[in-house]
């Protein structure tokens, strides 16, 4: 089994035996590793050494006879699985990810695929996951206005999951190449904060009413300090992300919460939320045609991890086969 490890300012490609598979395990060669932010991350902060890459997609291998998975089925390989005390796990972040060529799992982390679902779409499965976790989470319903803080994939996918349920979707980010992928998106409603007054227009939009919901997904072009003035008393704030590193820097007024009476709910990860994302992404509830995606050879990953900020509007992939 060839592997790539990463730790603070170190990349190392290692070459072990591939491990022996276990009851309710199965083997995978794997095609290809989604790298993310937070492989950047582990490559600057970590001191603990990880295989990095939190989704796979991969063919099968042997397997249990009552998996009912046969073998060269194509799967997916989940971004989370349970610890032994039944804790969720992070792959490439709390255990080793998927950018490797062969990878022994338990067979809760593998999901076959429907004929109609594009490869490429499953790049984004986590994200999808997230938005449905985030809709799930604050029982959107139809007229509700939601206010997006930052343009990135996750508050577009949110958009298209509010859209389709006839929810109205507000945009709001800095950056006039994002706000343009949104509109591209059919996403009408968009803010530009350093170009209008945000508060004014989302009180214009919703005839006064403001957002029954405010939803921070960790865009670096927008912060999360205004977002609470874009919500009525009573309204739900959502900070949703799967970054530490965005995570670590949002800070909320907590005087304008009580004053406000905001309720604050979390989004980290959605590992419930898989199954419902193939769903979504099979029958087209939510488009990621439009999110650009970057293929890389396995020995080029070095490269791309050290200038990853370079590339972050592209979804980067490792090619595993070799």
């Amino acid at each position: 089994m060839k592997y790539w490890q990463i730790s603070k300012e170190n990349i190392i490609e290692n070459e072990v035996p591939t491990p022996e598979r276990q009851e309710g395990e199965i083997k995978v060669r794997i095609a290809r590793a989604v790298m993310s932010s937070s492989d950047l991350n582990l490559y600057k902060n970590s001191h603990s050494t990880t295989i990095p890459c939190r989704v796979g997609i991969g063919y099968a291998g042997e397997a249990d006879e009552m998996s009912g998975i046969e073998i060269g089925t194509k799967v997916l390989l989940a971004p989370y699985q349970y610890s032994k005390d039944d804790k969720i796990l992070i792959n490439g972040v709390d255990c080793d990810g998927y950018l490797r060529d062969f990878a022994v799992i338990n067979l809760d982390s593998v999901y076959t695929l429907p004929k109609e679902i594009k490869e490429e779409d499953l790049y984004f499965i986590e994200y999808v996951a997230l938005a449905i976790n985030v809709i799930n989470q604050i029982n959107i319903d139809t007229g509700h206005y939601i206010t997006l803080v930052g343009i990135n994939r996750l508050s577009l996918l949110i958009a298209q999951l509010a859209s389709y349920y006839q929810a109205i979707p507000i945009l709001v980010d800095n950056s006039q190449e994002k706000i343009n992928l949104a509109k591209d998106m059919g996403l009408d409603y968009t803010i530009c904060p350093t170009t209008e007054d945000a508060v004014a227009h989302i009180n214009s939009l919703t005839g006064g009413n403001m957002s029954d919901f405010v939803v921070y997904s960790g865009s670096r072009e927008v912060t999360a300090d205004d977002m609470l003035s874009y919500a009525h008393d009573g309204s739900v704030i959502v900070l949703a992300t799967n970054s530490p590193m965005i995570s670590s820097s949002i800070s909320l007024d907590v005087l304008k919460l009580l004053e406000k009476n905001l309720k604050v709910i979390t989004v980290t990860e959605a590992h419930k939320d898989i199954p419902a994302a193939i769903n979504a992404l099979a029958t087209g509830t939510v488009d990621t045609s439009h999110f650009d995606i970057l293929e890389i050879k396995w020995e080029d990953f070095p490269h791309y991890l050290k200038n990853y900020d370079s590339y972050k509007m592209k979804k980067l992939v490792v090619n595993c086969d070799m």
